[in-house]
């Protein structure tokens, strides 16, 4: 059973977490991690895009979603990756799942908040991100 948790921790914790993972590492030890990237909100309400979530400001965000029950980063693979990078983790395996659906209803017109705007296309629409880890200085 893999488990998703990583979206429902804010940045600042998650960079916590791993400053504390890269301490407590063993040599050669991996880390591997699954998170899911798309709006968990969809998972109930097939109505709205796996991307919904991405069209409303933090401030938007934080009033609908900006609890403990239903609290969702909306970090992209990027996000993540540039974390990893600057923490200096040696990236061993990325897999993303990129959402077809998602890339036509952005090229369809679909608009994300102006917060996404720097992102590409595909990562806007990776839905989900399986990633492997070690620790450079080991």
């Amino acid at each position: 059973m893999f488990l998703n948790v990583l979206e429902h921790i804010s940045y600042e914790v998650i960079r916590n977490i791993f400053i504390e993972a890269k301490r407590i590492l063993k040599d050669k030890g991996i880390a591997i991690h699954f998170i899911d990237l798309s709006d968990h909100f969809q998972q109930q309400d097939n109505s709205i895009s796996r991307i919904n979530f991405l069209r409303f400001s933090d401030n938007e965000w934080s009033y609908i979603a900006g609890n403990q029950f239903a609290y969702c980063n909306r970090l992209r693979v990027n996000d993540y990756l540039n974390l990893f990078n600057e923490l200096k983790f040696d990236i061993v395996h990325v897999e993303k799942t990129i959402d077809k659906n998602s890339m036509d209803k952005i090229q369809d017109g679909f608009q994300i908040n102006e917060k996404f705007n720097s992102y590409n296309l595909e990562d806007i629409c990776t839905m989900s991100l399986k990633i492997k880890l070690r620790n450079k200085d080991n």
